[in-house]
C-alpha cells in the first residue's frame, strides 16, 4: 500500500507519534479566528473539510503509484468554535447569534461562566449543525473524486465520529466531561469493495478500537 494521513486535529498530530506507519502524514496547521467575527487574539480554528480534501486529492493525483491507496483522513469542523462557512451557515444557521460559535463563549458555558438561554442554545446547535453539514460536504467531494478515478467501488471505506458533543443534556456542553451517551453515540459506516453487505445494519454494540 501507499500510505497517507491527513488531519486538521493538533491532537493527532506526527509528532505524537501517530504519523508511524505512514509514507506521507500532513498536518494541515489550525488558522486565526478573523477578528470582524468577534474572535480575540489567539482565537484558532481548523482548517475545514473542503481544504482536508483539497489536500487528499492533491496526493492521489502526485502519488504516481500503482499501489493502491491506504488514507487516514481526519475532519475536525464539527468542534469548537462552531463557525459553518457559506452556505451551510445561512441554511442552518442564518438566524443564529456568530458568538455562539466563538471559543471564549464556548468556554464560559462549559466552565458555568455563563448560562444558555433555550434560545442561546438552539442557535449554538444550528452552528453547529452547520459544521456538521461542511464536513458532510466535503467528505461527499472526497467520495466523488474517488469515483472519479475508478477507486471507489474497490475500496473499503470506513466512517466514524471521535465523539459526539453536548448541548445541556445533563447540564452539560461540548465533549470532556462527561461520558453520557450524546458524547459516546457516534456513527459507524463501513462500506466494502462492490457493496458487499450493502444495506445491513449491525445491532451489536462496537467500539472505535474493534476498527
Amino acid at each position: 500500500y501507499q500510505t497517507a494521513g491527513f488531519v486538521t486535529n493538533s491532537v493527532v498530530a506526527g509528532e505524537f507519534g501517530f504519523a508511524q506507519g505512514f509514507a506521507t502524514y500532513e498536518m494541515l496547521e489550525e488558522e486565526p479566528i478573523p477578528s470582524e467575527l468577534g474572535a480575540r487574539p489567539g482565537d484558532y480554528t481548523h482548517q475545514s473539510a473542503t481544504a482536508l480534501g483539497d489536500a487528499v486529492v492533491a496526493w492521489l493525483d502526485a502519488r504516481g503509484s500503482a499501489r493502491p491507496p491506504l488514507l487516514y483522513v481526519h475532519a475536525s469542523d464539527p468542534h469548537n468554535p462552531y463557525l459553518p462557512p457559506s452556505p451551510f451557515r445561512e441554511a442552518l444557521a442564518a438566524d443564529a447569534d456568530p458568538e455562539f460559535g466563538l471559543p471564549a463563549v464556548i468556554q464560559d458555558v462549559v466552565n458555568g461562566r455563563r448560562v444558555v438561554s433555550e434560545e442561546g442554545n438552539r442557535e449554538m446547535q444550528a452552528r453547529y449543525d452547520g459544521d456538521v453539514a461542511a464536513a458532510d460536504a466535503g467528505f461527499g467531494r472526497l467520495i466523488d473524486d474517488l469515483r472519479a478515478r475508478g477507486l471507489y467501488d474497490r475500496s473499503l471505506i470506513i466512517v466514524v465520529a471521535d465523539h459526539g458533543e453536548g448541548f445541556g443534556e445533563h447540564g452539560l456542553y461540548e465533549h470532556v466531561r462527561s461520558l453520557y451517551g450524546e458524547l459516546l453515540h457516534v456513527p459507524l459506516l463501513i462500506k466494502f469493495p462492490h457493496q458487499w453487505r450493502a444495506g445491513t445494519v449491525v445491532a451489536t454494540p462496537a467500539q472505535q478500537i474493534d476498527i
